[in-house]
């Protein structure tokens, strides 16, 4: 199935499943994962919501260990290399 074969029209009901300051996540009547970033909304089945999750885990895990390998302590909420100001 590609993204473009999604279901989802205005009129299906969606519950938001976690909020922060940067990004909310909704669960869509039709089954698909919504997740708002500003101005950027992308849609995810499921299984491709977790495919993500691991990925972005992955890479939390190494910044701690190069964090950690350089004497630095890299904080996952804000002074992480590579993220925009404003968004941690």
């Amino acid at each position: 199935m590609s993204y473009a074969d999604l279901p989802c029209s205005p009129d299906d009901s969606k519950r938001v499943l976690a909020s922060s300051p940067i990004a909310t996540t909704e669960a869509c009547s039709c089954g698909v994962v919504h997740l708002h970033m500003g101005a950027i909304s992308l849609r995810f089945t499921e299984s491709s919501l977790h495919m993500l999750q691991r990925v972005i885990t992955d890479a939390c895990c190494e910044l701690l260990v190069a964090g950690e390998a350089s004497g630095e302590a890299l904080s996952l909420r804000r002074g992480v290399p590579g993220v925009a100001r404003g968004m941690a």
